[in-house]
């Protein structure tokens, strides 16, 4: 658990090279003492790492791994965000549907856990899969609603997303 708070510090503290070191390590040690769940929360803050490090294809990959033992274990932030993450992969990649999918699911997985942040960062995803897939005036509405939900609830971040 500190090595993979430790990760989740230097990840904050936008050092993402370190805090892959500390979270590989921590990942590891919670699964092999039967605490997947937390590991898997973790692991997404690992996939993070890879994508800042321009790794995406590890960081899907431990996206993945994180989204099927999270779902496992039913909604939550961390399993909302596991699919947000892999929205934004799909975004990324310009595969508009498969984003729209990610973003979805999201959506309802922070819904059905009561996640907020979560949910609203979802909606930013959906917002922009349609605009891309031509759906402007909806896509548009989607991503304005998110930045008012963000800026109403001090998400300065998602906010600054939905711009």
């Amino acid at each position: 658990q500190l090595l993979c708070r430790a990760g989740s510090a230097y990840h904050r503290a936008s050092e993402p090279a370190r805090a892959q070191r500390f979270l590989e390590q921590g990942v590891s040690l919670l699964e092999a003492n039967g605490q997947e769940v937390e590991a898997a929360g973790y692991r997404i803050i690992l996939g993070r790492c890879y994508w800042e490090r321009s790794q995406p294809t590890v960081a899907r990959a431990e996206y993945e791994r994180a989204r099927a033992v999270l779902e496992r274990a039913g909604p939550s932030e961390a399993l909302a965000t596991s699919y947000i993450r892999l929205a934004g992969l799909h975004m990324f990649e310009f595969q508009f549907e498969e984003c729209l999918a990610m973003a979805n699911r999201a959506a309802e997985v922070a819904e059905a856990a009561g996640a907020e942040s979560a949910r609203i960062w979802a909606s930013v995803f959906v917002g922009g899969a349609l605009v891309n897939l031509g759906q402007m005036d909806e896509g548009f509405r989607r991503m304005d609603r998110a930045y008012s939900e963000g800026v109403a609830l001090g998400l300065s971040g998602i906010a600054a997303n939905a711009l």
